[in-house]
């Protein structure tokens, strides 16, 4: 990591190549310069790293009304694993595909976690035939303190195969 230097500034984001060890966050100061007097503090730093890819895909190619089928969003090398989630949206195209968020998993199983991690996260959804063209999307979603960075999915298409019931016609 370089160095960063800067005057009257509250918050400093750099950007760093390559970390291999997340624990050399922990001991970072600052040094203040206050007219000849040099002052260390402590530093609270946040190191995260962007997924490698976030992937959202059907358990099954074909999905019948009525049926349960399953939903998976892979999440790969994100981290820290205690401050990922996973946000699940829709769209409806009879309503302009605008996505609408609906649901979010949390990993209580990460909450001490500091490194990177992988996780595949399922959604199980029971359609109706008014689901044949929704779309669904996942996003991996980093929160870190008041700015939570979200790394989206392409969309999938849900097309929902229906029973159709045929009434005879008295002549």
């Amino acid at each position: 990591m370089s160095p960063v230097i800067t005057f009257n500034e509250t918050s400093v984001m750099w950007k760093v190549d390559r970390l291999t060890k997340w624990e050399e966050a922990e001991g970072l100061g600052c040094y203040f310069t206050v007219g000849k007097t040099k002052c260390l503090s402590s530093v609270n730093l946040t190191i995260y790293k962007r997924p490698d890819r976030v992937t959202l895909s059907s358990v099954s190619d074909v999905v019948v009304e009525g049926d349960q089928t399953e939903l998976r969003c892979e999440i790969e090398n994100v981290g820290p694993g205690s401050k990922l989630s996973v946000r699940w949206s829709r769209a409806d195209p009879k309503q302009s595909n605008t996505f609408t968020h609906f649901s979010d998993t949390s990993f209580p199983d990460l909450v001490n976690e500091l490194m990177s991690v992988n996780k595949t996260v399922k959604l199980t959804v029971t359609p109706s035939r008014e689901d044949d063209g929704v779309q669904y999307q996942c996003a991996a979603v980093l929160n870190l303190d008041q700015h939570p960075h979200v790394f989206t999915s392409q969309p999938i298409t849900i097309t929902v195969h229906c029973e159709s019931v045929i009434t005879p016609v008295n002549m």
